[in-house]
C-alpha cells in the first residue's frame, strides 16, 4: 500500500513539474514576441518620421527635416538590428547635413562627430563630400579642397569623383593657384 502512495505521489509531483514547465516556456514566448512585436513597431515608427524627413528635405524645410531624422535616430537606439542601424546612420547623415545647410553653430562639428564615428564606412565619404559642397557653393574654397582631399580616391563612384575633381580645379583657379588647378 505504500508503494501505490508513493506512486501516486510521484505522478502528483511529475504532472505538477511538466505543467509548471509548460508555463514557463508558454510565458517566455509570449514574452519574446512581445519584444519582437514592440521593435518592430519602434523600426516602423523610426521608418515613416525617416520619409518624413526625406520629403522636408527635398522640399528645403531643413529645420523640420533636421527634427524628424533626430526623431529617427532617438527612435533607433535600443533596436539593435542590422536594417535599423543602417537606417540610424542615414539619419545621422541627413542630420548633420540639415545642420550645416541651416548653418547651425553646431552643424560643421556634428558632420566632423559623424565623419569620424564612421570612418571607413562609405557614409563617411558621402559626408566629406557634402561638407565639401556645401563650402564650394557658398565659395568658401579653402574650405571645400580641406573636405575634398580628405575623400579617398577609390572611394566614390567614377561620376561622382570627376565632379569632386572639377571643383578642386575650380577652387584651386578661384583662388589664382593655376599650377595647381591644371592638375585637375
Amino acid at each position: 500500500q505504500y508503494s501505490l502512495i508513493l506512486n501516486q505521489l510521484l505522478k502528483t509531483i511529475h504532472l505538477n513539474m511538466l505543467s509548471r514547465s509548460i508555463l514557463f516556456l508558454l510565458f517566455l514566448f509570449l514574452g519574446s514576441a512581445a519584444i519582437q512585436g514592440q521593435q518592430t513597431s519602434v523600426y516602423t515608427d523610426a521608418q515613416k518620421a525617416f520619409k518624413q524627413g526625406l520629403q522636408f528635405y527635398e522640399n528645403g524645410l531643413l529645420a523640420k527635416a533636421k527634427r524628424e531624422f533626430q526623431k529617427t535616430t532617438d527612435l533607433l537606439l535600443p533596436v539593435n538590428e542590422a536594417e535599423a542601424g543602417m537606417l540610424r546612420t542615414q539619419a545621422q547623415l541627413y542630420q548633420a547635413k540639415c545642420a550645416v545647410q541651416l548653418e547651425l553653430k553646431d552643424g560643421e562639428a556634428t558632420t566632423l562627430n559623424f565623419i569620424r564615428s564612421m570612418r571607413p564606412d562609405p557614409e563617411y565619404q558621402q559626408a566629406l563630400v557634402d561638407m565639401g559642397d556645401f563650402y564650394f557653393n557658398n565659395r568658401r574654397y579653402e574650405e571645400a579642397l580641406d573636405y575634398y582631399a580628405e575623400i579617398p580616391a577609390s572611394g566614390l563612384p567614377r561620376d561622382q569623383m570627376a565632379q569632386v575633381r572639377f571643383r578642386q580645379g575650380y577652387a584651386h583657379f578661384a583662388k589664382k593657384e593655376y599650377t595647381a588647378a591644371k592638375s585637375y
